[in-house]
């Protein structure tokens, strides 16, 4: 099961021609023909242009070690991309429990 996984792919910036190795959240499971998973951005940028869509996974928080993550770290829901399940290089980690219903509600609120 790869929802709410914490895993290691390309990521595409604005330009389209360049590509760095970026951890990102799944928010589905692989689908269609392809296995294509539907993927939120991941950075370690948390004070600048915080948005009410961004959930915040921070050290402090008891169940950090769950996300296989270093730092603090913002999950950028407005940033989504999809990808096959074949480009993921590997899982860090999960988001924590405590988090899958924020970002859920989030998600929810993005696309109202």
């Amino acid at each position: 099961m790869l929802k709410y996984k914490i895993v290691l792919a390309p990521f595409p910036f604005a330009d389209l021609k360049t590509r760095k190795y970026r951890p990102l959240l799944c928010l589905t499971e692989p689908k269609g023909k392809h296995k294509e998973i539907v993927l939120a951005y991941m950075t370690s940028n948390t004070r600048n242009n915080k948005l009410e869509s961004d959930v915040l996974l921070q050290k402090s928080d008891k169940y950090f070690k769950e996300t296989g993550l270093k730092i603090d770290t913002c999950v950028k829901l407005n940033k989504l991309l999809t990808l096959p399940k074949e480009m993921l290089v590997g899982q860090l980690g999960s988001l924590p429990k405590n988090r899958i219903g924020e970002t859920k509600k989030k998600l929810s609120n993005l696309f109202e």
